[in-house]
């Protein structure tokens, strides 16, 4: 058997030009992600207005203090901004103020917000475990023997895993938190359409701080109010202007009636049928026919009066 060749370049390095000018690749690390993942977003985005309700293992096993549940419900919307909406000046639910269309909107907004507060349940569950697992794992580091080097790596790793899920069950709670959020802006768009203001004094209201019990709450406030009848209302802050009567400009060529174009500019049309009428004569030709005309005189073409 003869020896194999070497291959003069498997050993050796690329020279540094071509180290210069060659693509660097980027790796990047990805999660590997089992596949029962994707088909379950594939069964809940099958219809985008069904809304899966929670199980009895889910009201168990989720459930969290009521200070932490307070800001998890849905928020009420403040009686002034109903009274935009509602047609009737008597004191109405804000599910009947709102027209159909407006009313499904504000129902799949709630769905939306109902289904961001179960996954910061699910995810505050999660990751109170995962850091009391951390605790444990402390506890039971001490209990090994030092002289132990492979269980102390083994528990280094697990410690790192239950780290990381810790981690990323928090984040879980902030994004969810901002969805949240998002959706408790546009309920509020979606109410202050009733509001006479402009656009920027509705998005200042709508992305106000949000309040654990009410829609809009204290910022609500300082935009309030009281009638006569002692009753709190969202004044319009849309400036009136003032009507002027329309007057047609003097100077152009702008008629507001169409005008026959068949006709001279010299004659206008008569009632009857016959020859057309002269122009109209200036002021002051029509200022001599007013006057009386003179009697003739004896020096005129005309004959005089006979004298007695």
């Amino acid at each position: 058997l003869t020896p194999a060749i070497p291959n003069p370049s498997s050993g050796q390095q690329d020279p540094p030009e071509d180290q210069i000018f060659s693509n660097p690749t980027n790796q990047v690390e990805t999660v590997p992600v089992p596949s029962m993942f994707p088909t379950l977003l594939d069964n809940q985005w099958a219809s985008a207005s069904a809304s899966s309700a929670p199980t009895s293992y889910d009201k168990k096993f989720y459930n969290m203090a009521p200070e932490y549940e307070k800001y998890l419900n849905t928020h009420d919307v403040d009686d002034p901004v109903v009274a935009l909406a509602s047609s009737s000046q008597v004191h109405t639910d804000s599910d009947e103020a709102l027209k159909p269309e407006e009313k499904r909107l504000e129902i799949t907004l709630k769905r939306g917000h109902q289904a961001n507060a179960w996954a910061i349940r699910t995810a505050t569950s999660a990751s109170f475990f995962n850091r009391a697992s951390l605790r444990w794992l402390c506890q039971l580091k001490q209990s090994i023997p030092n002289s132990n080097l492979r269980a102390h790596r083994d528990m280094a790793k697990i410690k790192a895993a239950m780290e990381f899920s810790a981690d990323a069950t928090f984040n879980a709670v902030k994004f969810s938190a901002r969805a949240m959020a998002s959706q408790v802006a546009a309920r509020r768009l979606l109410w202050l359409k009733h509001w006479q203001a402009d656009i920027k004094n509705k998005w200042r209201l709508a992305s106000a701080p949000i309040e654990k019990k009410n829609l809009f709450g204290k910022p609500l406030e300082p935009l309030l109010i009281e009638t006569r009848t002692k009753r709190k209302i969202l004044p319009s802050l849309l400036r009136r202007q003032d009507s002027k009567p329309f007057q047609p400009s003097r100077q152009g060529s702008f008629h507001p009636f169409p005008q026959p174009s068949f006709h001279s500019r010299n004659y206008r049309q008569t009632p009857y049928r016959g020859a057309p009428q002269a122009e109209r004569p200036e002021p002051y030709d029509r200022f001599r026919c007013s006057l009386p005309r003179r009697r003739g005189t004896r020096g005129s073409n005309r004959g005089f009066r006979k004298t007695r």
